[in-house]
């Protein structure tokens, strides 16, 4: 028995793509199951099983995670994912009350027709807004059109932003269904480090300022635009940019860096688990995407202190109020990030202003036991 909820209840998270994948969204997936077995729910994770050498179960961070097998072979793959998925969730029905899937699409789509066929109560994530979020994205097919069509039947659906709530209204979902929950960031794990000056020469870092990128390096992240804005700042002043992430886009920007001359000036690592030692050296924080949700990444660095840069997106504006918690750029227009760029790196001062700001902010509204709190209410109000 709960004692937050009154009621017994274990709760199953499908999601396609998991651990060891790095992303927003799994990273979401990890942090809310962890956050909700340390309160005293019982999560299991139920995802894919791409390789043989990936263990069929295992615990991640103390979340207990079984991976379905799903050969790397698109529609195929799927396929067998899917059968296994149903056997999985129907041969242990009576071990779990409720079924939390992860973005629109087929997955999502199987596990809540499953979940109502099994009569388990049934919610749905969605995880972004814009041209490449959930809505828009399967509006475009007849497929998407079937997976947004089974998703409507999810007991309740969680909008991260307010453009999310308006698209849902676009393709017919009820407000009844509709729970507005953003994202959280554990603002005790991400904090300033006192250190900073030390961390940086470990880090073989000088007195360059640092401009950092975090996500995925995929079209819709608009991460060529930062790296075009980036050339036209890097003559002007002693700064590096780093890129941290993995994605099909990656070879596209390594060209396009030494295309613009700047190979010297740009680190591209690799996507890791944990950014804080790098948002502890980084004086900027840019975020150029052509879409979002509620970016992780954002808040990570407005937990951190760190001054952000990000474009006029839904999701974006949320969280940054223009020359109060951030700037705001269009996204793809080069000029207004370089002129945002240079504004931060020649005035230190409104820089420290923009950070603790946005420091005060997502302290009292996006610490993440209010997002884990606020899913707890979720869960009760489905019994």
């Amino acid at each position: 028995m709960n004692s937050l909820t009154g009621f017994q209840t274990k709760i199953i998270f499908v999601i396609r793509y998991f651990h060891p994948f790095i992303g927003g969204l799994e990273k979401k997936v990890l942090n809310l199951a962890r956050h909700l077995i340390y309160k005293g729910f019982s999560v299991e994770v139920v995802t894919s099983r791409f390789y043989h050498d990936w263990l069929a179960n295992e615990f991640v961070k103390n979340v207990p995670v079984t991976r379905l097998p799903s050969p790397r072979i698109k529609i195929f793959g799927a396929a067998v994912f899917l059968f296994y998925l149903s056997k999985y969730l129907s041969k242990n029905r009576h071990r779990y009350s409720i079924i939390h899937t992860f973005q629109v699409g087929y997955c999502s789509a199987f596990a809540i027709s499953i979940g109502n066929l099994l009569r388990k109560k049934t919610v749905l994530n969605l995880s972004g807004s814009g041209h490449s979020g959930d809505i828009k994205r399967n509006s475009r097919t007849p497929w998407g059109i079937i997976f947004l069509l089974l998703c409507r039947r999810a007991k309740q659906i969680v909008a991260l932003n307010r453009e999310m709530i308006k698209e849902l209204h676009t393709v017919f979902y009820r407000d009844n269904f509709i729970t507005l929950i953003p994202n959280g960031v554990d603002v005790w794990a991400y904090q300033k480090n006192d250190q900073r000056s030390t961390l940086r020469k470990r880090l073989g870092i000088g007195a360059e300022k640092i401009i950092l990128y975090t996500g995925r390096l995929a079209q819709e992240k608009g991460v060529d635009f930062l790296v075009r804005a980036y050339a036209t700042v890097a003559p002007c002043f002693l700064t590096r940019l780093y890129i941290l992430g993995d994605g099909p886009e990656r070879k596209k920007l390594q060209a396009l860096i030494e295309q613009l001359q700047i190979s010297d000036r740009v680190v591209m690592l690799p996507a890791v688990e944990e950014v804080l030692s790098f948002l502890q050296i980084a004086d900027i924080f840019v975020m150029p995407s052509h879409s979002e949700g509620i970016s992780n990444s954002i808040l990570e660095a407005m937990a951190c202190s760190v001054p952000v840069i990000a474009t006029r997106v839904p999701g974006n504006v949320d969280l940054i109020e223009d020359g109060v918690t951030g700037l705001l750029v269009p996204p793809g227009d080069i000029k207004e990030m370089s002129a945002a760029l240079k504004t931060l790196l020649t005035n230190p001062e409104k820089a420290q202003n923009l950070s603790r700001q946005a420091h005060n902010m997502v302290q009292h509204t996006y610490d993440i036991d209010t997002m884990v709190n606020r899913y707890i209410a979720l869960y009760k109000s489905l019994f």
